[in-house]
């Protein structure tokens, strides 16, 4: 139910209220009814000007902002206002961008995001060697790199 806040999709095209009554009603169904306990719910919303969108701590696991703004950005305007009102209760996202991220830039702004999911990569003229730093980046940790926790479970 990504950037509801906006109107352009159904689930938030009538507003505020109705997007929480659909939200919870979602969580009620999939954790209460069917038991599902392994999913992560992800809230993308604008913290400054939406707050009035927000499900809720206790129906919300990540925090993300889909943000578009030019390659290289660090989006730190956003970051900060996340941070400032979400930070030590959520994990804080990029959940969608236009451009992909700079490490080092990221780092110099301290704009940590928790993850990032680059949307087009042809739109914003993104290479393969913009990609390829950004993957080798010491800081960005990719599916290569994360234990097998099947493993782990068949111990």
């Amino acid at each position: 139910l990504h950037e509801a806040s906006g109107g352009w999709f159904w689930w938030g095209a009538k507003g505020a209220a109705p997007f929480k009554q659909l939200w919870k009603l979602m969580w009620n169904r999939f954790t209460q009814v069917h038991k599902l306990h392994n999913l992560i719910w992800v809230y993308t919303a604008d913290p400054a000007s939406h707050h009035d969108w927000y499900p809720g701590d206790d129906l919300v696991d990540i925090v993300g902002a889909d943000v578009y703004e030019p390659a290289g950005s660090t989006m730190v305007g956003t970051w900060e206002a996340f941070r400032a009102k979400y930070d030590g209760k959520k994990l804080i996202a990029l959940s969608e961008t236009g451009g992909i991220i700079v490490p080092d830039a990221m780092r110099v702004e301290k704009t940590m995001w928790s993850w990032f999911n680059t949307w087009d990569v042809t739109q914003y003229n993104i290479t393969a060697q913009a990609i390829r730093t950004v993957y080798n980046d010491p800081s960005v940790l990719t599916l290569d790199a994360l234990p097998d926790w099947r493993a782990e479970v068949d111990r």
